[in-house]
């Protein structure tokens, strides 16, 4: 489990690295199974304030976050219509605290529009959101392969606290 301690935040390339291992954590399954089983995706997207600054195109922040969220979303809801093995998604949204904006469900159309819905404002506690996503994941089915996916800008602003795990 990655570390964050007060005052010293993980440098960018150590958040990737922990969300990575975070993600590999229970990836012991093999590829059949995974397939045969299904997915539990979990969204977690910041919506802290500074999402709303320009991008390097000009655009905002959270239009792009929007925007991969949503191609998640839809590749989800494209593959639940083949019917074979069905795929859950939920989205868990933060600024200085995480809420659950969607919880696991298979309506992909519901949660296209809880994506879009969302806008920016506070600071960014990329922890409380790690956390609800976990705290999801442990509720869904056993045998389903669990993912999360952050988006976000940058690093923890607020909610550090000394020897927190995420």
């Amino acid at each position: 489990m990655a570390r964050l301690i007060k005052n010293r935040p993980l440098s960018r390339v150590g958040a990737v690295v922990a969300l990575v291992l975070l993600l590999l954590e229970g990836a012991c399954l093999s590829v059949e199974a995974q397939a045969a089983s299904g997915t539990d995706t979990i969204l977690v997207m910041d919506v802290s304030g500074s999402m709303n600054d320009a991008d390097p195109s000009g655009g905002r922040k959270i239009d792009g976050a929007k925007r991969a969220g949503l191609m998640v979303v839809n590749a989800i809801g494209q593959e639940n219509s083949l019917g074979t093995i069905i795929h859950r998604a939920a989205l868990v949204t933060f600024n200085e605290t995480a809420q659950v904006a969607s919880p696991l469900t298979t309506d992909m159309a519901a949660l296209a529009n809880r994506v879009q819905a969302m806008s920016p404002g506070g600071n960014t506690n990329i922890g409380d959101g790690l956390d609800k996503a976990l705290t999801l994941l442990q509720g869904g089915a056993g045998s389903t392969q669990k993912v999360v996916i952050l988006l976000s800008d940058g690093l923890p602003t607020t909610g550090l606290r000394q020897g927190a795990e995420f």
